[in-house]
């Protein structure tokens, strides 16, 4: 699925490639720095994307402002700046030392003997987040001869075995590991992820590594312990990664409006948005689209204000649609990259391709009228029950699909 980018700003001071990369595209690109909120909430209604870096506070009110957006970009790894959930809500994707010895030697010390480190080679590095950061960490760690093992609740095992990282859960990580490291969001439920309950349960020597974003501390204890090596977060501070950085979210947004799969790029707000632009993912989001039409035409026929939700289930190859209120429930499936209808009502169908123009009849008294008044135009004929579905001819060969509701 393209999505469609005519218009992009950039609201924060992002390399020149940006730009044209976006441009050469045959994107409109503005770039305007300093907005102040009053100013970004009425000029962003006006875009299909935007890029920022960390200034610009793409809050909720900013997001629900832009009707038209479709793709948020951060220029760089940390989206602290963006509040995802509305992203998420609104469909709109998202894509993201020996520092002792050096103070020593300033002071005229030498002290060899302070500064004992271990060896990487045949240690276990557990890494918390297998995000994009995370694999890449997995595949530098390895070259090292360190085994990895990693936890994170939207990856599955199989996926991480791909990158050469053995999952477990954080129970089973905690007692092996040699090195702990850190990809994660700051959100609640990963604020204090390691703490006091959890120091216990790994080994004595285990070594943390947090590199994830997060704000500048104000209690210092532990900044100040002689145990800790501290920076600045410089994720991205070369000046390469600027570069990089600006690149790879213009292109991402190129591969989005051509309909490709976003490579390299993460989305950090839902991973079922980007899976609807891989080739697997692509048959789903046609079936869910057209299951939601006939959805909508149903509410128009049950009542107004009814609420439609949605349940993929993978291990069935299906896909459901329930209307609340009427215990209205539609079910469907991909066979060989085209949707199917499987049930309606609650009652099967079998295989009815969700393709031209279909009508859709309830209960037999409708029967005869229903075929009376379309005769000459029925192409096809699935009876199941109370249930009819009759496709009908269409006048256009490229006449977008339809699905006329009767209910008896």
């Amino acid at each position: 699925m393209a999505l469609k980018l005519t218009k992009v700003l950039i609201s924060d001071s992002v390399d020149a490639s940006c730009r044209q990369i976006l441009e050469q595209s045959g994107i409109q690109v503005d770039y305007k720095t300093n907005f102040t909120k009053e100013e970004l909430l009425t000029a962003i209604k006006d875009y299909d994307g935007l890029i920022v870096r960390s200034a610009t506070k793409v809050t909720g009110d900013v997001i629900r402002a832009g009707t038209k957006l479709k793709l948020i970009g951060r220029a760089g790894t940390g989206v602290d700046n963006i509040d995802t959930d509305a992203a998420t809500a609104q469909g709109v994707i998202v894509l993201k030392n020996t520092a002792q010895g050096h103070a020593s030697m300033k002071a005229g010390k030498w002290d060899r003997n302070k500064l004992m480190g271990v060896e990487l080679h045949g240690k276990v590095l557990g890494i918390i987040g297998l995000g994009r950061i995370g694999r890449e960490v997995a595949t530098r760690m390895q070259a090292f001869g360190m085994k990895t093992v990693g936890y994170d609740p939207l990856i599955p095992a199989t996926f991480a075995a791909k990158f050469g990282i053995e999952f477990m859960e954080l129970e089973q990580l905690w007692p092996i590991v040699d090195f702990i490291t850190v990809h994660t969001p700051l959100m609640p439920s990963t604020q204090g992820l390691i703490n006091k309950v959890v120091f216990p349960k790994c080994k004595p020597s285990v070594r943390i590594v947090n590199v994830a974003r997060e704000e500048p501390p104000t209690d210092r204890r532990l900044v100040n312990h002689d145990k800790v090596v501290v920076t600045p977060h410089l994720g991205a501070s070369t000046a390469e990664a600027q570069v990089k950085v600006a690149q790879e979210v213009a292109q991402a947004f190129v591969d989005a409006a051509k309909g490709k799969p976003l490579m390299g790029i993460v989305s950090v707000n839902a991973t079922y948005l980007t899976n609807a632009f891989t080739p697997a993912g692509k048959p789903w989001l046609e079936l869910g689209q057209r299951l939601g039409r006939i959805a909508l035409n149903l509410e128009q026929k049950i009542g107004v204000g009814v609420t439609i939700t949605m349940a993929t289930h993978e291990d069935e190859d299906k896909v459901e649609l329930t209307i609340k209120g009427d215990h209205t429930s539609l079910r469907g499936t991909v066979l060989g990259g085209r949707p199917f209808l499987t049930a309606i009502f609650g009652e099967d169908v079998g295989f009815v391709e969700l393709r031209g123009t279909l009508a859709i009849v309830r209960g037999h008294s409708e029967m005869a009228a229903v075929l009376s008044q379309l005769n000459g135009v029925v192409e096809d004929v699935y009876r199941r029950g109370n249930i009819a579905l009759l496709r009908l001819k269409s006048p256009d060969q490229g006449t977008t699909e339809q699905y006329k509701i009767v209910l008896g």
